[in-house]
């Protein structure tokens, strides 16, 4: 079966075209996104209108004519928090199921994160034991521990890379002061959720995902000098995020874009990405976090091909 999942987030919409087994074993055919950083604009504005809109189309209809071209068996389509937050979404949410040609289902911060877990899993062996993920996109952070395949508790929090870096930053590099109202702020928004996951899974281990995340890894593979590729897998010490953090928040834009493996697409809004990211591994005493390719898109396929087999009998 050939599934395509259409994936319109806050910072960019991509879509992911892979042939699924029986089995659920999943071959990738096709990767494409569209950069729109829609989060940011959310806080400045409010809503998206006017070329936000126009763009937010046009790159929708883009996708779905590229998962066109592979001839899927199914088309799904999800929207997260950009289109959650802006006071418009519902009204664009009826333009792009026009131009995806499919229903667009807004997830809440629940489902996000339930999609998220099933997606890391499917891509790395989780285990039995409680594992901690997490998905920081554009406009949020997506928490979940499960364990045995089930989901034992999930939040989401209003904590994306660009949310964040647009509405609390205005220097380039990110003035001290800056920083530590973002750390402070990322402190006490996670705060109920650090204190119920050191209660009841103390030491759990955390797996995650997310541009943010995926890009870090690269430039750490570029600095120990490793062949670019796939990051799945790669763990993250915590020192070692701590460390390009600090680096990050004290180089200015044209020197972050000199870094080796640094994504020019990622390079405004990397700086409180991985801020927020080091802040949230302090704050749980975590060791680091391992790295999936695995996340939202893959979870809604699973979901897509279940329920297919489902109705197929």
């Amino acid at each position: 079966m050939r599934v395509a999942a259409i994936d319109l987030g806050s910072t960019s919409f991509t879509v992911v075209v892979v042939d699924i087994t029986r089995g659920g074993e999943m071959t990738r055919v096709l990767r494409r996104r569209e950069v729109l950083h829609l989060g940011a604009i959310v806080v400045k504005e409010g809503h998206l209108s006017g070329e936000a809109a126009r763009a937010s189309v046009r790159a929708a209809r883009t996708l779905r004519r590229a998962a066109d071209e592979t001839k899927p068996d199914i088309v799904v389509a999800a929207a997260t928090h950009a289109l959650r937050e802006a006071t418009n979404g519902a009204h664009l949410l009826e333009q792009l199921e026009v131009a995806t040609r499919c229903p667009v289902r807004l997830l809440d911060g629940s489902e996000e994160a339930r999609l998220v877990y099933e997606g890391i899993r499917d891509t790395l062996p989780l285990g039995d034991l409680p594992t901690l993920v997490c998905d920081l996109g554009g406009g949020s952070l997506e928490l979940a521990v499960g364990s045995s395949g089930d989901v034992l508790w999930q939040a989401s929090f209003p904590l994306g890379a660009s949310r964040l870096t647009a509405s609390m930053t205005t220097t380039d590099p990110v003035a001290p002061d800056e920083a530590d109202a973002v750390c402070e702020h990322v402190r006490t928004t996670i705060a109920p959720a650090v204190a119920l996951v050191k209660r009841r899974y103390r030491f759990v281990p955390c797996v995650g995902t997310g541009g943010s995340l995926r890009a870090i890894a690269r430039m750490e593979l570029a600095r120990r000098r490793s062949p670019a590729g796939s990051v799945n897998g790669i763990t993250l010490p915590a020192a070692r995020l701590n460390a390009l953090t600090r680096r990050l928040l004290k180089t200015p834009r044209r020197k972050r874009l000199e870094m080796p493996g640094m994504p020019s697409r990622r390079v405004d809004v990397l700086p409180v990405g991985a801020l927020v990211l080091a802040t949230m591994c302090d704050s749980l005493d975590l060791a680091g976090i391992t790295v999936s390719e695995g996340g939202l898109r893959e979870g809604l396929i699973l979901e897509a091909a279940r329920t297919s087999k489902r109705a197929a009998g």
